[in-house]
């Protein structure tokens, strides 16, 4: 009897150990700063229309960004980049292996956008 008891609890405890999954990483809207990196050009003319400012999330370590397909997108930390990349098709996979609060800074045209982000 004892025996019995004792199958059916490490049997519970394995059905209970091969059901916990990983859980998914939470969607997280990007808020973005902008600024001119050009300012001369600024003085020359006032745009008409305001600067669309890219709709962006992060889900673990890809960043989805709508309309920014072919813009650059950069990490920085401590005030220096330390990954470039290109939008292809509205996505971008950071590496793995960076943690830490960076800043990001998707760059199109002369206008950079940039926010503070945790990976």
């Amino acid at each position: 009897m004892k025996i019995k008891k004792c199958i059916t609890a490490t049997l519970i405890c394995f059905t209970m150990v091969g059901s916990v999954k990983a859980q998914p990483s939470p969607i997280i809207n990007v808020s973005f700063n902008v600024y001119n990196d050009d300012p001369s050009e600024l003085r020359v003319s006032f745009p008409r229309t305001p600067v669309r400012v890219p709709n962006a999330t992060l889900e673990g370590h890809i960043l989805s960004i709508d309309s920014c397909d072919g813009c650059e997108v950069q990490l920085l930390q401590n005030d220096e980049t330390i990954y470039t990349t290109t939008v292809i098709s509205g996505k971008v996979e950071l590496p793995k292996q960076f943690r830490g609060i960076f800043i990001l800074q998707v760059i199109r045209g002369s206008y950079c956008f940039w926010a503070e982000i945790e990976l």
